[in-house]
């Protein structure tokens, strides 16, 4: 099968990168298709070329804008015109919407449970496998930390209690909210949920820790154990 060509020469499309960083910064995100989104991505990694026919490409390999950031560097690599830069520059995209995420609840206490189900859809959106978050919190409930403790697959993941117990010893968390999530799935529950949550909750007791709630993130929603909510969110 024969390989797409690039064109490297001058850009067919003289104006066009103006005009979409333009039509970004005075319309927003939202008046832009996925393919226009990673174009204009790809725009500060590899100049001078016309990169409408690898965003379309992406995004058919990888079928979404969340398929395409959480592939490996690797699997990007392998569609032609993009190289290093560009695809270091896709996976930095998530991780900085994480960290901006995160810096914005830095200072506000997590003491109510929509504020919670805020932070932790934050943490979660577009995360294609499973795992545990550890939220440590000091006695205001303000993060002091935010680790994952456990990595699973698209429908499993142990949580590793010694890896928690040891980012608890000495870190002066008064209260801590787990998460996890459910892709692909309902947030409810399962009864493996509940047990685990009770049994977590006996640990963290003998640690003087407040086990304040283990939230779930699944497609349809979030789902707060502890206090037995849940909120629809649409399309997430």
């Amino acid at each position: 099968m024969p390989k797409t060509k690039y064109y490297s020469g001058k850009n067919p499309h003289e104006g066009h990168r103006e005009r979409m960083k333009n039509q970004f910064l005075e319309h927003g995100i939202e008046h832009l298709a996925p393919h226009q989104v990673l174009e204009l991505v790809l725009f500060f990694a590899i100049p001078r070329v016309d990169t409408n026919l690898m965003a379309h490409e992406l995004l058919s390999r990888f079928g979404s804008l969340a398929g395409v950031f959480n592939a490996g560097v690797r699997e990007l690599c392998e569609v032609p015109g993009i190289g290093m830069n560009a695809a270091t520059l896709l996976k930095l995209i998530p991780e900085v919407h994480k960290m901006y995420s995160y810096s914005m609840y830095e200072n506000i206490p997590l003491s109510d449970v929509d504020t919670i189900f805020d932070f932790v859809i934050s943490l979660y959106h577009g995360v294609p496998v499973e795992s545990v978050t550890a939220i440590c919190l000091d006695g205001s409930m303000r993060i002091l930390s935010n680790t994952i403790i456990s990595k699973g697959n698209s429908c499993y993941v142990e949580l590793d209690r010694s890896s928690l117990l040891a980012r608890l010893s000495n870190s002066g968390c008064q209260s801590c909210i787990i998460a996890h999530n459910h892709p692909g799935t309902s947030a409810k529950p399962s009864s493996h949920d509940k047990l685990s949550t009770y049994s977590l909750k006996t640990v963290f007791d003998e640690l003087s820790i407040n086990l304040y709630e283990h939230v779930i993130v699944g497609d349809d929603g979030v789902y707060a154990i502890m206090h037995d909510r849940f909120r629809r969110v649409r399309g997430f």
